[in-house]
């Protein structure tokens, strides 16, 4: 389950089903997630990716784990392979060129997750095979940085801030809790929101504390991590 990230959720899913934002603009729509890491950029991508209505709006959908280094060769693959195409090509030039047969006149949604990529020369062969894509297509980019935002060429880019304190705790005590007894969770509750507030609103540090937690079975075991300066 997901917390905290409602109104984040609406807004992008706004952007990308949006026909009218695509009118008066060259291309293809690209909108950059832009967030700290653990702040949830990937869980959100998947959470619109999965939705009824995007599944619906879009004739293809594909995701692509880029990360770094951008590996030209490997990221055109895994496009094409995602898009139920065979890949047998040794050379960027005619994967590229499959790319834009296969994208060309499909309103399509293409999630580019985890990408760090600041050199325009390599990104740019990549824009010019998508950018027929029909009206309403999307590029969805997930990046750390808004230097990446920049160099991708994004007409939106969302800010994706920190969560709650309480969604801190939310998130926490989902996993923490998970198996234990009623007596023990109405112990340690107040422990545990000291500790949710330590995360600084980072849902991946939640989850990890969560997971850490579930296996301390007494208050002290709880206090101990409340004080611990790690």
């Amino acid at each position: 389950e997901v917390y905290g990230r409602e109104s984040d959720m609406e807004k992008v899913l706004d952007q990308i089903l949006s026909e009218s934002s695509s009118q008066g603009r060259d291309g293809v729509q690209i909108i950059s997630v832009v967030g700290a890491g653990g702040s949830g950029k990937t869980t959100l991508a998947q959470l619109l990716f999965n939705n009824d209505k995007v599944q619906n709006h879009f004739e293809l959908r594909n995701w692509i784990c880029v990360s770094d280094p951008f590996d030209q060769k490997r990221v055109a693959k895994a496009i094409l392979e995602n898009a139920g195409k065979s890949s047998h090509e040794a050379e960027l030039d005619p994967l590229i060129r499959r790319i834009k047969e296969t994208f060309s006149g499909k309103r399509f949604l293409l999630v580019l997750d985890d990408v760090w990529i600041e050199d325009d020369s390599k990104w740019k062969p990549f824009k010019d095979s998508l950018k027929d894509g029909a009206p309403g297509s999307v590029i969805l980019v997930t990046t750390r940085s808004h230097r990446v935002a920049t160099v991708v060429g994004s007409t939106d880019t969302h800010g994706l801030g920190m969560i709650s304190h309480s969604d801190c705790w939310l998130i926490m005590q989902r996993i923490a809790f998970a198996g234990k007894s009623g007596d023990l969770c109405r112990k340690v509750e107040s422990i545990g929101q000291k500790i949710a507030k330590k995360y600084k609103g980072l849902p991946l540090a939640a989850k990890t504390m969560g997971s850490l937690l579930r296996f301390k079975d007494t208050v002290q075991q709880w206090q101990n991590v409340l004080d611990s300066e790690i």
